[in-house]
């Protein structure tokens, strides 16, 4: 239960004068973020403003609600490691609950700058965290920041090891195709689909190559899709990755060179016609799936731009934030209103926060405890 997850992360606090425990002040918070607070003092007034009915709900025996200042030192003060670890917790016992018999384990990890968190005054960048997403749950399972002078890469293969996953296929832009990162995911026991553009000049040649004169092993095209003033389709080609080993096996984990090849026909609206438009991308797999397989988790990549960024970015205001003093325990709070909410079924994510906003009985329903 998520609750007592929240109280497993140490507080910080000394023993006298803590008035409210440290467990009951986060869940509140993550409450009040689900409920379209985006601000330490919107989330106070949340808890304030809905105090009576969180008293009850909790079973507390508070005689006041919360103040700003209590709220704000917890959240900003909270360990982050120790935060992070409960997260990734709660998120493992939401995804064990989705059923994977007859599909895979897809996961995608990418990193995401969360823009608002500069500090000018104390010559601070913006943070960036790298995030992990599963596909078929639409569940961020983990994120680590990723700290100033390094880079999503060496994060990632530190990571991926300590999140315990068995048999899941990993996905990752082409900034992530390294021959020690796909090592380190066989290593583990799971298998890795990556992009291959220019910052790996010899192995694209060499799926150019494999694309052109290797053994295809299968092949998939889409049904046209048309909208937005162009038609598009793909085919998805799979080959067979012996021309990639080189002589000490470098690239020995690879089995599979997908071609991905997009037809479009974009409308040109001075000559009123639709002009062909046609492009091919590259990827490499660390196992052999049917090619309309392939096409799916090649697709299905994005999602965490589009389901995870995108939404924290414009529905949770996360990019708009000035949140300058440890961001991240912010941002994971985020993504822990975001969990519940896609655990709970939600599809349309701020309609949802309007509603319980406006009535705590709508928050009282998701899967919250």
């Amino acid at each position: 239960m998520l609750s007592e997850i929240l109280f497993e992360i140490p507080d910080f606090r000394r023993g006298q004068g803590k008035r409210f425990e440290l467990g009951h002040l986060l869940h509140m918070s993550i409450m009040a973020i689900a409920s379209n607070a985006t601000s330490y003092s919107q989330i106070h007034i949340f808890i304030k403003e809905q105090f009576p009915a969180l008293k009850k709900k909790l079973h507390l025996n508070w005689k006041c609600a919360p103040s700003y200042s209590s709220i704000r030192r917890v959240i900003l003060r909270t360990t982050s490691a120790a935060a992070e670890i409960a997260f990734r917790k709660d998120a493992n016992s939401r995804e064990l609950n989705v059923s994977y018999e007859d599909d895979l384990q897809v996961i995608s990890f990418d990193g995401k700058v969360i823009r608002g968190s500069f500090d000018d005054f104390n010559e601070a960048n913006a943070i960036q965290v790298l995030s992990f997403f599963s596909k078929k749950s639409q569940l961020i399972i983990a994120h680590e920041v990723i700290q100033e002078k390094t880079n999503e890469i060496p994060v990632a293969q530190e990571l991926i090891p300590k999140l315990g996953l068995k048999s899941a296929v990993f996905t990752a832009d082409a900034l992530s195709a390294q021959e020690k990162t796909i090592d380190i995911i066989c290593n583990s026991g799971n298998d890795f689909v990556v992009q291959v553009k220019g910052n790996q000049k010899s192995l694209l040649e060499k799926c150019i190559n494999t694309a052109e004169t290797g053994l295809l092993v299968d092949e998939y095209i889409e049904s046209p899709e048309k909208g937005h003033g162009r038609i598009e389709f793909r085919k998805a080609s799979v080959f067979n990755a012996d021309l990639l080993a080189t002589r000490n096996d470098k690239w020995g984990n690879l089995e599979s060179v997908i071609a991905v090849e997009r037809f479009r026909e974009i409308f040109n609206t001075k000559t009123k016609k639709y002009e062909p438009k046609p492009e091919v991308s590259f990827y490499v797999a660390t196992n052999q799936l049917p090619a309309i397989k392939y096409n799916e988790i090649i697709r299905g990549h994005w999602g965490i731009e589009n389901i995870n960024h995108y939404v924290k970015d414009v529905t949770f205001k996360e990019d708009a934030s000035r949140i300058r003093i440890n961001p991240q325990n912010m941002v994971r709070l985020r993504s822990w209103a975001l969990n519940i909410l896609r655990d709970s079924g939600v599809e349309n994510i701020a309609a949802s926060l309007y509603k319980n906003s406006v009535n705590i009985k709508n928050l009282f329903k998701l899967k919250i405890w």
